[in-house]
């Protein structure tokens, strides 16, 4: 199957012989193995398929096969956290299958997504529908094992994209509420979710609350190294780095629009401003400009300040090098201080 995955063409042929195998390899070897032992394998190979993107084979002869000895009923039919319980956990969320039916349960919503992807990068309205319903049933799943802490700790796995704030926001949410997930192990975690609702808002040009939010998560960062210190825990070299890289992250996110603000002119308002002479400040030490210093003042580093460079000057809205640079030349001064900045920075 992994030769087939490789494959510069999709053969056909080769993937329905695999999948019969497969098939037949389960069929033959179900009554012949523990129970534990046979589930237990048919996710791992399930998980492999996942792996080398052979998306559907992996639901259908891995997941969902798994998933069909308590219920027929698809993730898209689950309405609420009771119709979930009685559907895929009808013994309760403490037996010892209950990890491996919620990583199958994952496992069915990461394919779902990927095969959705698969139909096209720019998906139809159809196709927003499914992927909404998929995160609606990770939102429901997520609402009924966040109580039991032995299962909480595997839901790693999100799916991010455009128009998915509010189920991120409700992550979020979740994180911040949940003791078992309130310490820096899972601070990377945290801070990945908040830089993506920072991400969302950004796409669809909501700035002011994609920095407002971010200086919300880097409260809520501070917040849990206070909590941490309180508690007496002596602060190991992997806790402050995840509280390094954490703030790092969510300073890129305000500094993607914080960067800008401050140098827009006011509408209606002229204002003669001398513009900075980049040539001329090329062999000058930093701060060379407003820009630098802002960038200076916020992080500490070449790698921190070129992280924040590359996220101040990314834009899904517009592609510079297709439709130029913006309109308005406060904001052309802007970025073409950080496209200085990120040379001098990269040139050493």
């Amino acid at each position: 199957m992994k030769r087939i995955s490789t494959l510069p063409t999709y053969d056909h042929n080769s993937y329905a012989r695999g999948a019969k195998t497969l098939f037949e390899i389960w069929n033959k070897y179900k009554p012949r193995l523990p129970t534990n032992y046979y589930e237990e394998h048919m996710l791992q190979m399930a998980d492999f398929l996942f792996g080398i993107k052979l998306y559907r084979l992996g639901l259908w002869q891995g997941y969902c096969r798994y998933l069909q000895q308590f219920s027929t009923v698809t993730i898209e039919d689950i309405r609420d956290v009771d119709h979930f319980r009685t559907s895929f956990f009808p013994k309760g969320f403490d037996t010892d299958q209950a990890k491996l039916t919620f990583r199958a349960l994952q496992g069915c919503c990461l394919c779902a997504f990927q095969l959705e992807r698969e139909r096209g990068s720019q998906p139809t309205q159809k196709g927003v529908q499914r992927l909404l319903s998929i995160l609606g049933f990770v939102r429901i799943m997520m609402q009924a094992v966040f109580p039991h802490e032995h299962l909480c700790t595997q839901s790693n796995n999100y799916i991010y994209f455009h128009g998915a704030e509010e189920f991120l926001l409700w992550a979020c949410i979740c994180l911040e509420t949940s003791i078992p997930l309130m310490t820096a192990r899972f601070l990377e975690w945290r801070a990945t979710l908040y830089c993506a609702v920072c991400q969302c808002y950004y796409d669809r040009q909501a700035n002011v609350q994609a920095e407002v939010f971010a200086r919300r998560a880097l409260g809520k960062v501070s917040e849990l190294g206070k909590l941490e210190e309180m508690s007496g825990l002596p602060a190991t070299t992997e806790t402050q780095r995840a509280y390094k890289v954490a703030t790092i992250k969510l300073a890129t996110m305000v500094f993607k629009r914080s960067v800008y603000e401050p140098r827009r002119e006011p509408k209606g308002l002229f204002r003669h401003k001398q513009k900075s002479n980049l040539k001329e400040i090329q062999s000058m030490p930093w701060p060379r400009t407003p820009t630098e210093q802002v960038l200076m003042e916020l992080f500490e580093g070449n790698a921190a300040q070129f992280l924040a460079i590359v996220e101040a000057l990314w834009d899904t809205s517009r592609r510079p090098l297709q439709t130029g640079m913006p309109e308005e030349p406060e904001i052309q001064e802007v970025s073409l201080e950080l496209m200085s900045a990120g040379i001098s920075i990269l040139s050493g």
